[in-house]
């Protein structure tokens, strides 16, 4: 009897095993073979054309503007990267870009296992995280680095902050800094810090004496520098690109804008856009029943995320709504509505541990996710195919000078040929053709 127990044991682990492995390693396999060592579109600006430059210039440029951004992260990945191997290859730079997203797995593994939660209810994430919605960061060098970086450098200055402790909170702040140095919406981090702590103080009015309000208001203070500071030298100089100056007019459109918010927050549901525009108003309602509920006083870090998700749809929508709804559905922000989901999903399990700790709930939630994996597989793949064709394109500029995947062939053909004199990209096949 006990032998058959320690089988069955052996069995349900290794089959647990299996399943915690295939998404990742089917992601990885996807990374590795859809990339390739071709820039891709704002990799001609932000990697190429920054290197093309004198190093004073590049040095002084490292927190410059791209678009409405300022890419120091970006700029910085690729500096240590030419700087160890004296030349650019796109491929290991979408690599590094990837490791971004796991590691914000793993760091939410580590939030989720601390919660006391069923670990098997983990399995899910890493289906709904690990699949290619988002293709257009999986192989693009500034994509990766920067839509992904974001999240995690958001996550660790909200999880570092909740530790409460004096190094943990000043690394917050920086993480919080090099989050809007990696993305526009970065700057809303320290932002949600610091009303969240003014929420606390306003909560705990009645509940602590006037020493705890005197530490609290040395802690906002402390904030209150790093902000200025960091939106001082942020919007020094900082100009608005030409698309985005139709704010107030994006913002008083309130159907189009609310439409876009929701098909945002369910974009993952696409091809059906009255499904996403659904998904993406249960997801908000759900939101708002667990604010209600007071869950940030079980998992903040999980609950400012939400937020701070929810406030870069907000941005997103006020920025580009003008552009036209479909836009919300555009693949690079799906791992942002994927991360929402995630978020969610983890708050009702914290909230209702008792009904997802069942074992048919538990089988359902896997089988529901491992389907979605599959059908975003089937729906996305032909698209990273699509991509890997088109970079592949770049053969034929040797004899044509056309077929770079950048809108101006003119600028991107002085890019790379200035690349390749200074030698800091060298194209596949060069060795065999001549521009």
């Amino acid at each position: 009897m006990n032998l058959v127990k320690s089988l069955v044991i052996k069995k349900v682990s290794l089959l647990y095993f299996l399943l915690v492995v295939a998404p990742i390693a089917f992601y990885i396999s996807i990374v590795i073979y859809f990339s390739e060592n071709i820039p891709y579109w704002d990799d001609y600006d932000t990697v190429l054309a920054y290197l093309n430059q004198a190093d004073s210039a590049r040095y002084q440029g490292l927190f410059n503007q791209h678009n409405e951004h300022r890419i120091f992260w970006n700029r910085l990945v690729v500096e240590g990267y030419y700087f160890l191997f004296g030349e650019i290859n796109f491929r290991h730079l979408v690599f590094f870009g990837n490791l971004g997203l796991l590691l914000l797995v793993l760091f939410i593994f580590n939030l989720f296992k601390s919660r006391s939660t069923e670990i098997v209810l983990f399995i899910p994430i890493l289906y709904l995280i690990f699949q290619p919605q988002g293709w257009e960061n999986i192989t693009w060098t500034t994509g990766s680095l920067q839509n992904y970086y974001i999240l995690l450098f958001a996550f660790l200055s909200f999880y570092l902050w909740d530790k409460g402790n004096y190094l943990g909170r000043i690394a917050a702040v920086l993480f919080g800094a090099l989050a809007a140095y990696t993305s526009a919406n970065g700057l809303l981090v320290l932002f949600i810090i610091f009303f969240w702590e003014v929420a606390q103080i306003i909560i705990d009015y009645k509940n602590h004496t006037s020493g705890f309000f005197l530490s609290r208001l040395k802690l906002l203070s402390f904030l209150v520098i790093a902000i200025l500071f960091l939106c001082f030298f942020y919007l020094k100089d900082y100009t608005s690109p030409d698309p985005h100056r139709s704010f107030f007019r994006n913002l008083s459109n309130y159907v189009l804008f609310s439409q876009y918010i929701l098909m945002f927050l369910g974009s993952y549901m696409e091809p059906s856009k009255p499904l996403t525009i659904l998904v993406g108003l249960l997801q908000l309602i759900l939101f708002f029943y667990i604010t209600y509920l007071r869950y940030y006083q079980k998992n903040i870090v999980n609950y400012l995320l939400s937020v701070f998700i929810l406030l870069t749809a907000l941005l997103i929508a006020i920025g580009r709504v003008d552009f036209g709804v479909d836009q919300a559905l555009s693949s690079r922000y799906k791992i942002l509505s994927v991360l929402f989901l995630v978020s969610m999903y983890c708050a009702i399990i914290e909230i209702w541990p008792r009904f997802f700790s069942r074992k048919p709930i538990i089988f359902a939630l896997i089988l529901l996710s491992v389907l979605f994996n599959i059908g975003s597989q089937v729906l996305v793949l032909k698209n990273l195919a699509e991509r890997k064709n088109t970079l592949e394109e770049i053969t034929g500029w040797y004899h044509t000078g056309k077929g770079l995947n950048y809108p101006n062939q003119e600028r991107a053909n002085i890019i790379i040929k200035r690349s390749i004199e200074k030698g800091t990209y060298i194209p596949p096949s060069l060795t065999e053709n001549k521009y």
